[in-house]
């Protein structure tokens, strides 16, 4: 115990206020890997599923992550946790705020089904084989519905049962990076429990207390409060990540703990209560440089002056309001809410305003795949929103989005049905038109042209 307390105490009289920059590694979605497979359709279906098995599991959860989907984070970033140090690979997410990782113990939470597998619909009944060659949009036209609804639950069980017998060998997070308190000199027992739910399942476990360094061998946090995940939604073992850096306030933080980045300014170690995002260009190749977050002040390296800061309007999120969106010949003037979400690779907005949009450049929305197929050859104007008075261009390159080299989606998308929260969530295409500085003091967002075109 007295050699812990010494090496905190080590760590906390060699850190200097400072300005520190981490470069963060672009990947590309999910979502587009699949679609360029073309199984993007099957993947649709089992996470319907397991999107219901989870809110049947967790229906009495208290706090619900509501904006993010983990198939939706692309940028990471390498930090370290504990002494001698061990290696993760993080989103740095503006849309929460808590830190968690894999824990030594972690097991993906995948529904029952070797050996002893149980159907998740039971009792169907047999229908015409003919009607088992049609997808479930089109069945319905020529079948009877309740056949059709059957067919479409059997493949439901058919993908349960695939995705079980592929992810058996891999319950224990194998392919992770897992935290090993043993093997840290500074870990401290917290021992709280913990839980965030996400779109697509959860990541839960227990809490614990340890010095963590943001870039990553140097910002270091003394005694920082962690999640140590020992159960992960099976989603998880799709994605390059190991765990999520939140970075937004404690307000929404589970357990109340101040995020990393509050923790390392209270403790003087940065030398302005800010930081910067900048995003670089969006492309086909995976685990590129995508940028760059630089903590306790301005990136002048890659951001040009600041154009403007606005007030936030929520002291949970990056939340602000926008005075008018704009594309072409159309215009909104009407005031709403907004979020600044590093961990969303769209743009969300009302289903009205991304329909018309959507039309007005020939996009077409396959029913499918869920998503607006757009030209790759489309060159058009930029999407505008005002802000603070002055207005923000998403220029076509950064909203025309590739996933093959032959296929195009279109970076908005909408949210309608969500009654809470903000009806904008300036994603990824936003932020690599714009610089975004946080100021969790003075509770401001800034935005800076970048001084590369993407």
């Amino acid at each position: 115990m007295i050699l812990k307390l010494l090496i905190i105490l080590f760590f906390t009289l060699n850190t200097t206020i400072s300005i520190f920059q981490i470069p963060i590694i672009k990947t590309v979605p999910l979502k587009h890997k699949l679609i360029a497979k073309k199984v993007y359709t099957h993947y649709l279906l089992y996470r319907e599923a397991i999107s219901s098995y989870h809110e049947k599991k967790y229906i009495n959860d208290k706090y619900i992550q509501p904006v993010e989907d983990v198939q939706d984070m692309i940028y990471m970033a390498n930090i370290s946790i504990g002494t001698p140090p061990q290696n993760f690979k993080v989103v740095l997410d503006t849309g929460s705020a808590n830190l968690w990782v894999p824990d030594i113990s972690c097991e993906y939470d995948i529904p029952e089904m070797k050996n002893n597998y149980v159907p998740i619909y039971k009792n169907l009944p047999e229908c015409s084989s003919f009607c088992k060659v049609l997808d479930y949009h089109s069945c319905p036209h020529l079948c009877d519905p309740g056949c059709c609804q059957s067919q479409y639950k059997k493949l439901l069980n058919s993908i349960f049962s695939l995705i079980n017998y592929h992810h058996s060998n891999d319950r224990k997070c194998k392919s992770k990076s897992q935290f090993n308190k043993d093997k840290s000199l500074t870990y401290i027992k917290n021992g709280t429990n913990f839980q965030i739910r996400y779109g697509t399942g959860s990541a839960n476990g227990y809490q614990g207390r340890d010095i963590v360094c943001l870039t990553p061998t140097s910002l270091c946090i003394p005694g920082q409060i962690f999640g140590q995940a020992t159960k992960l939604a099976q989603f998880f073992s799709d994605t390059p990540i190991d765990g999520i850096l939140g970075l937004a306030f404690k307000s929404i933080a589970v357990n109340n703990v101040t995020p990393p980045i509050i923790n390392a300014y209270n403790m003087k170690l940065l030398e302005k209560p800010i930081f910067t995002v900048y995003m670089g260009h969006y492309g086909l190749i995976d685990k590129q440089s995508g940028g760059a977050f630089t903590y306790g002040g301005l990136d002048t390296k890659n951001c040009g002056k600041v154009i403007g800061y606005q007030k936030l309007s929520s002291p949970r999120y990056w939340q602000f309001n926008i005075e008018g969106v704009s594309f072409d010949m159309f215009s909104d003037k009407m005031t709403s809410s907004a979020i600044s979400d590093t961990g969303t690779s769209l743009i969300s907005g009302p289903k009205g305003i991304v329909d018309l949009i959507a039309n007005k450049i020939g996009s077409v929305f396959d029913k499918n795949l869920q998503t607006w197929i757009v030209d790759c050859k489309y060159k058009g104007p930029s999407i505008g929103f005002t802000i603070g008075g002055k207005l923000y261009e998403v220029p076509v390159i950064n909203y025309v989005l590739p996933i093959d080299g032959k296929i195009c989606e279109f970076g908005l998308f909408s949210l309608d049905g969500m009654s809470f929260g903000p009806k904008w969530i300036l994603g990824d295409p936003f932020i690599r038109s714009y610089c975004q500085i946080h100021n969790f003091i003075d509770m401001t967002i800034g935005f800076a042209k970048p001084k590369l075109l993407n």
